[in-house]
């Protein structure tokens, strides 16, 4: 592939994601807002908590996806279309191990609900009933989705995100308007979410066979064929503590704040998460709408062109990340004020902290894209240190703002 051709699809990922991009932000933040007004704190920080809980459990599929990307640069470039079918089959086969362990765990971890959510002031069956939908939309991902790597690997996010972005926006819409007008607002919420998750994956697999219609995986098929493509679970056991680590990183801290406070404090560092999280969207949809392009960059074998690449990358990923958290410093607390109000603000040093690791993210994200390309990944040690770093600093959050609320109640 030439450098024009793979950054005229580069351009044309970055300009979808960016249009859809805007919008999900404006609605996510117009539909926070109204969770918060018309079905309160309790609801809004049982949905984060209960969609974090299943993020842990989604962690059994970490690295397989990422994996399978590095393995088919390569059969894409030669359009090897018999190695691609091999390479789908391995990844269906080993997804639908992924989601029966995902099933039996979820099923375990919804026994100790009634323990885990005892202190949360909603009705328990709002609990099962968010987390049941949540994971009935994973597993759909698992089960029939999977196909959906292949325009990724091959450049064709955006096809992928017209159909699935657009559905998110309808699926927003109606939801906001579910909450305001109609009775028990919440329950037509699942019900949307429910329905979509089912739209969603019809729309992948339509998408998918228009684009390959020669793409017929056989997950039975992936058993026997695994030992052919070794490489994807010689890459997925290194991608996985890769990947556990920016779990840990980004995912834990709401878990671990609701065990030490409350749902309502997770709603308020959820207010802060969805700002970080349209931070990371934004340079994402910019960013990770070329790593297909550096896979097969690499692909190509140039090492003095791709350092190159790396290097000026990686440079403008810096700058644009210091201008970013700065401006969040000084102007998120001002945006919640006008936003939501006065008394969804967090004190300044939890400010620092989220800020400082927003930095980090968004630094370590620009070597991702050159790792998951030449399938290179940081060890277990590495991942050990920053998870106990990652842990530790939110449970010292959560208890110290569990302190300080308990000591203002006392007053």
């Amino acid at each position: 592939m030439t450098d024009s051709s793979r950054t005229a699809k580069s351009i044309k990922n970055v300009k979808v994601a960016i249009i859809f991009y805007v919008v999900n932000l404006v609605l996510q933040f117009f539909s926070r807002k109204v969770f918060l007004d018309y079905l309160g704190t309790e609801v809004l920080g049982l949905n984060t908590t209960a969609t974090n809980l299943l993020s842990f459990l989604n962690l059994a599929e970490s690295g397989i996806d990422a994996a399978v990307s590095y393995t088919l640069y390569k059969p894409l470039f030669n359009k090897d279309t018999t190695a691609i079918n091999e390479i789908i089959s391995v990844q269906g086969w080993l997804y639908r191990r992924v989601a029966a362990f995902i099933t039996i765990g979820a099923c375990l971890l919804m026994c100790f609900f009634p323990m885990i959510f005892e202190k949360a002031r909603v009705p328990m069956w709002y609990t099962y009933a968010s987390f049941s939908v949540l994971l009935f939309s994973a597993l759909l991902g698992y089960v029939y989705n999977y196909k959906q790597v292949v325009l990724t690997a091959d450049q064709k996010e955006y096809k992928l995100t017209i159909h699935i972005q657009g559905i998110k926006v309808i699926k927003a819409v109606l939801q906001i308007f579910a909450i305001i007008y109609l009775h028990h607002g919440y329950v037509y919420w699942l019900v949307l979410e429910f329905l979509m998750a089912i739209g969603t994956t019809i729309a992948i697999n339509h998408v998918v066979h228009r684009e390959y219609p020669w793409l017929h995986p056989l997950p039975q098929m992936g058993k026997i064929l695994r030992k052919k493509h070794s490489e994807i679970i010689k890459k997925t056991k290194q991608i996985f503590f890769h990947k556990m680590g920016a779990f840990v990183f980004g995912q834990s801290s709401t878990i671990i704040i609701y065990g030490y406070a409350s749902l309502s404090l997770v709603a308020i560092y959820g207010n802060y998460m969805l700002i970080t999280i349209g931070v990371h969207l934004l340079i994402d949809a910019v960013f990770n709408s070329i790593g297909a392009g550096i896979g097969n960059l690499i692909a190509e074998n140039k090492p003095k062109h791709t350092v190159s690449i790396f290097n000026e990358l990686f440079s403008l990923r810096f700058f644009i990340a210091t201008i970013v958290c700065y401006a969040f410093y000084v102007l998120v607390n001002p945006f919640i004020t006008l936003w939501i109000g006065a008394d969804y603000l967090l004190d300044n040093t939890a400010l620092l902290l989220i800020v400082a690791a927003l930095f980090i993210d968004l630094i370590r994200k620009g070597i991702d894209p050159f790792n998951n390309g030449y399938g290179l990944y940081q060890d277990v040690w590495a991942t050990l240190t920053e998870s106990g770093l990652n842990i530790g600093l939110p449970i010292w959050f959560g208890s110290i703002w569990g302190c300080t609320a308990s000591w203002r109640e006392d007053w």
